[in-house]
């Protein structure tokens, strides 16, 4: 089965991801952690790292292992969760993170939009688990 043109450039998309999650998290260790946050804001920000990191990683892998062999899996739907929800859920923590210092107590509204993702994630894992299923 011949990959979408969304499909195959899913995969450059969220390997960028994980590199933006790594680069995100150097950030968290070296310049945020040094602003005088509470070690609270150091965790929420080393959180959106992490899931950010992990999903990337979990959609590159898939799109490569959908696009280059005889999966029979026909749905996108599960990496296309994965990768909205992870981003929507990591970009909504950062803000939350960032909340923490002076001035930009604002952007701990954020944190409202973060459980869309959380959820994207997670029915993202579950309907990949029944597909999974479903086609062995």
């Amino acid at each position: 089965m011949k990959a979408t043109n969304s499909m195959r450039k899913l995969p450059v998309v969220s390997s960028f991801l994980a590199g933006l999650a790594v680069a995100m998290g150097a950030i968290g260790a070296h310049w945020f952690a040094q602003q005088s946050v509470a070690p609270k804001a150091i965790d929420i920000y080393n959180k959106a790292s992490f899931y950010l990191l992990i999903h990337a990683v979990a959609v590159t892998a898939l799109c490569l292992i959908k696009n280059t062999t005889n999966w029979t899996i026909k749905s996108n739907r599960p990496i296309w969760l994965m990768f909205w929800g992870a981003l929507v859920f990591s970009v909504s923590v950062y803000l939350v993170a960032f909340s923490y210092l002076p001035h930009l107590e604002a952007l701990k509204m954020a944190g409202a939009i973060a459980p869309i993702g959380g959820i994207g994630m997670i029915l993202a894992w579950i309907e990949l688990a029944y597909e999974i299923y479903k086609h062995s």
